[in-house]
């Protein structure tokens, strides 16, 4: 199998994940690339080989694109991506899947009567760590789950970003709906789900602007703190808190409380896995960095290319991504209206 990639996106999510590893994979060329910073994409088409497209619509027309990765801020996903699979592409979209419920109910229909794969790139999932992690709840290791706690807290996406600085996209509400509870809480809703095997029925959250500001020195418009109870399908509550205000270490800890044990799960460098029996016995995994030594082994583009090969739905699907949205709008109505707010699900 040879499946041609085009790249909608040049930024560090790009450049540390999807491009490297596509050129790792044999069954991956890419073909074309395309960015609004032009110089920016012929950089990155020069070190991989491809071509650089001019424009969106050129990419996701092209005869030499297979599949697309959509790579691009958060208010192109859902318009790109309607465009590349009416177009006939597969696609790899990065989360969060939408700027709203609608727009991701239309995504997933859309790749039902195209009959095209889409994906979303929720990688939490394919840590190591997390991996094992679930194969023990489901193996029955901790017992029945009675809570969960799940944290991902680091100093802000202009930490990481590619300006470093305070004009980041991400601080601007009309390129992306949502603040940390969009770029980091879409993380730990599709965790939560991938290791209970249940569907948030529930939310009562609490989001604020605490510290991050824009150029001009004014708070930014979106929330930079978010804490959110998640009551489950089966009734177990837990708590998700997700943070661009933590100026230590970054802080990416998931621990599931069972009758019969404790289960704590650290994705980061070193990656481990703890297990605490109720009977006194501590069991400790380690593994190698979660995403490879250059970041660039998520396990994101490998289970695309796999699905891609098999002809199989992949593992996290359209509808999980409009899960996590389904979610995080649940979260903004109950944080403004101070109450519990139930997640209706489904297109």
């Amino acid at each position: 199998m040879s499946v041609r990639i085009g790249i909608l996106g040049c930024g560090m999510i790009t450049q540390v994940r999807h491009a490297p590893e596509y050129a790792r994979d044999p069954r991956a060329e890419i073909a074309l690339v395309w960015d609004l910073d032009l110089a920016r994409a012929k950089q990155l088409a020069d070190k991989y080989g491809a071509a650089v497209a001019d424009s969106p619509e050129a990419l996701w027309g092209s005869s030499r694109v297979d599949a697309v990765s959509v790579c691009t801020p958060n208010h192109f996903h859902g318009p790109q991506t309607l465009a590349a699979l009416a177009a006939g592409k597969h696609v790899l979209c990065e989360k969060p899947m939408a700027s709203g419920l609608d727009e991701a109910r239309s995504m997933v229909e859309a790749a039902r009567k195209a009959n095209r794969l889409l994906m979303l790139g929720h990688n939490q999932r394919f840590a190591p760590a997390h991996q094992a992690g679930r194969s023990l709840i489901a193996a029955g290791a901790i017992g029945r789950i009675l809570s969960f706690r799940s944290h991902y807290r680091h100093g802000g996406p202009e930490k990481w970003g590619v300006n470093k600085t305070a004009a980041t996209w991400f601080f601007d509400k009309t390129r992306t709906r949502y603040g940390v509870l969009g770029d980091l809480g879409t993380h730990k809703i599709d965790l939560v789900r991938f290791l209970t095997g249940q569907d948030v029925a529930a939310v009562q959250a609490w989001l604020g602007t605490v510290h991050k500001t824009k150029v001009d020195g004014t708070p930014i418009d979106l929330e930079d703190e978010a804490t959110i109870r998640l009551r489950m399908a089966s009734g177990l509550v837990g708590t998700v808190d997700v943070s661009w205000c933590h100026y230590g270490l970054q802080d990416n800890v998931t621990v599931v409380n069972g009758d019969k044990g404790v289960l704590t799960m650290n994705p980061e460098d070193p990656s481990s896995l703890v297990l605490e029996t109720a009977d006194g016995v501590l069991q400790r995994q380690t593994f190698g960095h979660p995403w490879g030594s250059a970041q660039d082994g998520s396990g994101v583009i490998r289970e695309f290319l796999d699905a891609l090969e098999a002809g199989r739905q992949p593992l996290v699907t359209g509808l999980d991504g409009l899960a996590a949205v389904e979610v995080i709008e649940a979260s903004i109505t109950s944080a403004a209206s101070g109450t519990w707010q139930d997640v209706r699900h489904g297109l």
